[in-house]
């Protein structure tokens, strides 16, 4: 995971990429985390097979989270699968 430390020693950021699988009723079955992209998208291919749907986010953690506006980010980077079983999950 990609971290970046603050300055003041105090703040800090990790950077990570979160692979939900999801079934066939929009619910989040299994996630995995990974350093990269890249290396989520690899994975992919072991999911696909077994879930409805494979969702790739890049999840940005800010810490402590009474520093931030935002503590917690999730960006929808790639889905995969069905697309009934991704819209029931919000994508």
């Amino acid at each position: 995971m990609k971290t970046k430390v603050y300055k003041d020693g105090c703040r800090c950021v990790v950077t990570e990429y979160d692979l939900r699988a999801i079934d066939e009723f929009g619910d989040c079955q299994r996630i995995e985390h990974f350093d990269s992209v890249g290396e989520a998208e690899k994975a992919v291919a072991g999911f696909v097979c077994l879930f409805a749907g494979v969702v790739i986010e890049k999840h940005i953690q800010r810490s402590p989270g009474h520093l931030f506006a935002e503590p917690d980010t999730y960006v929808l980077v790639h889905t995969y699968g069905d697309k009934e079983a991704l819209r029931l999950w919000g994508a």
